[in-house]
């Protein structure tokens, strides 16, 4: 499953860009008629990122990570992650916390743990 939903970012998510209700209709009934909702843009002001990824938990909360680009100085440059609660909709972009205190950006990846919900990530 966590294969279609990063397919579905790479397709749908393109330049950062998610729709709303594209991960429902990924897994419609069959027969149903399958329908995108309006683009929603996952970004925040003065964020430039790029390469973004999905990944989703098993409550249905969607995380997007994308690196800041190549790696800077310390304190680092870390990749960014959004997190959405309504199916992708709306996306908060969340604090970097520890991982500004490293150098970052270039790659990133998130995983998320299927028992727990814990968000594990990886960083250059």
């Amino acid at each position: 499953m966590q294969r279609i939903w990063r397919y579905a970012a790479i397709v749908g998510a393109l330049g950062l860009t998610a729709t709303a209700g594209m991960f429902s209709a990924m897994t419609s009934p069959a027969g149903a008629a399958n329908a995108f909702g309006t683009p929603v843009a996952v970004s925040a002001p003065g964020v430039d990122s790029g390469e973004p990824g999905i990944d989703a938990a098993t409550d249905g909360t969607l995380y997007v990570n994308a690196p800041a680009g190549l790696v800077s100085n310390l304190p680092g440059s870390p990749s960014y992650v959004w997190r959405s609660d309504d199916h992708g909709a709306t996306w908060t972009l969340t604090p970097t916390s520890l991982r500004a205190n490293l150098p970052g950006g270039g790659d990133s990846d998130i995983a998320v743990d299927k028992a727990t919900g814990k968000l594990y990530m990886t960083d250059l």
